[in-house]
């Protein structure tokens, strides 16, 4: 979205248009690094200065940034709690279809099934979640797991495995029109992002009753709350820290189960009702 406004807020700028909102969602220079960072840091100064108003998606973006310079060349808002439309509640997973899955995560014959939405590039954590997914299977070997890749085709996932053989384990989904039919199957989604803006993936996850995995990075933090929600893995752990840290998790099917009801629940605080009466006062 950074790079994305930049060309439509200049036209809009040139052609004299008086209300130029510029919706960001996330400030990309925030946990990039290198010399990326800067160049994301000056694009989201443009965007800024072109722009009459701003609005982003994540209240904890708008407390890293705190006294920077991005939050002082104008006022930024957000629509609390954050995200930039929440989430309908029709699809919210029902307390039945919880209680069913939370059953089959307690029949030590069903598999285990987790889940990841994302893009094949690294900064959405691809090929990281197969590292960690492969390391899982070695971790967890007293019970099967599997795991549903969405977003990314299948010849891609067979490039950047390491072992063909735990490809029986994985279902590669590379487009869908309903994803909620496959987060309604899993208990947990894995997100292992290098930046994020919200991490709208993870309130979907969490609407269907998923316990979250993923990097302490600043933005889903809005959502995510470590040992309630979700599991918040320090950034820098390697694909098999990564992974035995979920398989202690998932050992502890108290534990998990509680990630995944409290996952449900606090996602309810962005429905998407909510996010838009938000989002009306702002604009």
């Amino acid at each position: 979205m950074t790079s994305f406004s930049l060309l439509p807020l200049t036209i809009a700028k040139l052609a004299g248009v008086k209300e130029r909102v510029y919706f960001n969602h996330g400030f990309a220079n925030i946990d990039s690094i290198g010399i990326v960072k800067y160049i994301l840091y000056f694009m989201e100064l443009l965007n800024i200065a072109l722009s009459t108003s701003v609005i982003t998606v994540s209240p904890k973006h708008l407390e890293y940034l705190k006294g920077n310079l991005l939050t002082k060349l104008k006022p930024i808002k957000v629509p609390l709690p954050g995200s930039c439309s929440g989430i309908h509640k029709s699809r919210y997973l029902s307390s039945a279809d919880l209680n069913n899955k939370i059953s089959s995560f307690l029949d030590e014959s069903q598999p285990i099934v987790l889940s990841y939405i994302g893009r094949p590039i690294a900064r959405k954590g691809f090929p990281l979640i197969l590292n960690i997914f492969e390391e899982l299977l070695t971790e967890m070997k007293e019970r099967e797991v599997k795991l549903q890749i969405m977003g990314i085709n299948r010849r891609l996932i067979e490039k950047n495995i390491k072992n063909q053989a735990n490809l029986a384990f994985i279902e590669s989904i590379s487009f869908t029109s309903n994803i909620d039919n496959y987060l309604m199957k899993s208990i947990a989604i894995i997100l292992p992002s290098m930046r994020e803006g919200f991490g709208s993936v993870l309130l979907e996850g969490a609407a269907n009753g998923n316990a979250i995995f993923t990097f302490n990075i600043e933005g889903p933090n809005c959502l995510t709350k470590d040992g309630y929600n979700s599991i918040i893995i320090p950034k820098g752990y390697n694909a098999k820290e990564f992974a035995k840290t979920i398989s202690k998790t998932l050992r502890d099917k108290n534990g998990t189960i509680k990630l995944m009801k409290q996952a449900r629940l606090s996602s309810e605080e962005f429905e998407q009702s909510l996010i838009l009466k938000e989002l009306r006062k702002i604009l």
